[in-house]
């Protein structure tokens, strides 16, 4: 699991970090107003990517409890739910244009392509689930860092030689996430993994998880990215962008923690469905390891944020500096929920998820709407911060009272 966490680690932190490479070239020659639009673009983007809800969970759920040729065909029931998600969110794209509702700023052509771009970045997630399941971590880190590749190497040559401004950064986001999907879909049929047969069965059971889900990643979207909406209204775009800025510096952490979990993830689900006694309780200390780890490497990561920041980007966007700390903190407690997540799916309990995440949702708009025009983007940061940590509270309470593992007796 080490060896794969290592993989992992390089190959996500390769892709994520492009956003962050490209910050010294983007703040100079992109306003915070036009940073802000991309950012507002990343929000629509991400709330039609919760319409899909955890669709490729499925994946981890069902792998190692299907035979070869059995998991084939459930691989193409996930296909077909992935089209029905795609045309309800199409549907909902022209109904919302169609009652003129606010889009912030984002074009009517914007719109309408993102349910598009939803269902291709899910068809990619599909693939890549798939491959860290049958734990690939060499073919999983070509696929990710040569996508982190094309979308650095496509947002420089659009923005530095043909001047298109801020829709350079949009389609450096946008055009490797169709391409990607589609080789996606490619490499799964090539491995004959979507044969043309299927149960409705398995349809069923896959959209009725999914559908569960879907509230959930809702409510995640709300949490992260509701903010930079409500900014927007209140502050302005330009905030939008200061305020984006630190958050991707202050969520730097949560990179880290998902390539550890997309090792951790089959591993758990081997060890948990042993059902030996040792099995436990190495999960147990290998949840106590990782969650000191956490704590300690984000207290040092901050120190080097506060100081970094202001020999990155440009003065103009300074201000990011103020959000570190309980962005920071936020990414801990997100981390730690993360790591009690796999427990909820052992069980299927997923639906209780129904209750946390869209309480933390609750929490987060409330506050955005009080500390915001109080405190600024700072504000929105500690909203942030109080919806995570509920979240977190919540699913290890939650997890450690439904599943039975030596927390406190694990060295025997």
């Amino acid at each position: 699991m080490f060896k794969s966490s290592i993989i992992y680690l390089f190959s996500t932190l390769l892709n994520r970090a492009v956003p962050l490479l490209l910050l010294p070239v983007l703040t100079q020659h992109l306003t915070p107003a036009e940073y802000g639009t991309i950012a507002i673009i990343q929000v629509f983007l991400s709330f039609f990517q919760s319409l899909f809800g955890g669709l490729n969970v499925n994946i981890s759920r069902n792998y190692f409890s299907m035979g070869r040729l059995r998991f084939q065909s459930y691989m193409t029931a996930v296909f077909v739910v992935l089209i029905i998600l795609f045309l309800s969110s199409t549907l909902l794209s022209i109904l919302y244009l169609n009652a003129e509702l606010p889009l912030f700023g984002l074009s009517r052509n914007w719109l309408l392509a993102m349910p598009i771009l939803a269902c291709m970045s899910m068809a990619n997630m599909l693939n890549l689930t798939l491959l860290r399941t049958e734990e690939r971590p060499y073919r999983y880190a070509t696929w990710e860092i040569s996508n982190g590749i094309l979308n650095l190497m496509l947002t420089l040559i659009l923005l530095l030689v043909f001047q298109f401004g801020w829709a350079a950064r949009a389609y450096g986001i946008v055009v490797p996430m169709v391409l990607y999907g589609l080789f996606g879909v490619i490499a799964l049929s090539r491995r004959s993994m979507l044969p043309l047969r299927f149960r409705c069965l398995d349809v069923k059971e896959t959209l009725s998880v999914t559908m569960i889900l879907i509230p959930h990643t809702m409510s995640g979207f709300v949490v992260s990215l509701i903010d930079r909406i409500f900014i927007k209204e209140m502050l302005g775009v330009d905030q939008v962008g200061i305020y984006t800025i630190g958050y991707q510096f202050g969520t730097v952490t949560m990179f880290i923690t998902l390539a550890f979990l997309k090792a951790w993830q089959p591993w758990f689900f081997k060890k948990i469905a042993s059902d030996s006694a040792q099995d436990r309780g190495e999960i147990a200390r290998k949840t106590w390891i990782y969650l000191g780890l956490l704590i300690v490497g984000s207290i040092i990561y901050l120190c080097i944020a506060h100081f970094a920041l202001p020999y990155i980007v440009d003065e103009r966007y300074w201000d990011a500096k103020s959000v570190l700390t309980p962005l920071v903190i936020a990414s801990v407690a997100y981390g730690g929920y993360q790591i009690f997540f796999p427990y909820l799916v052992h069980l299927k309990l997923t639906h209780l998820l129904a209750i946390a995440t869209p309480t933390a949702a609750l929490i987060n708009v409330i506050l955005n709407f009080i500390l915001i025009p109080q405190f600024g983007i700072v504000g929105a940061a500690y909203a942030t911060l109080c919806a995570y940590t509920f979240t977190f509270i919540y699913v290890a309470w939650l997890s450690c009272r439904r599943i039975s593992l030596p927390w406190f007796s694990w060295k025997m």
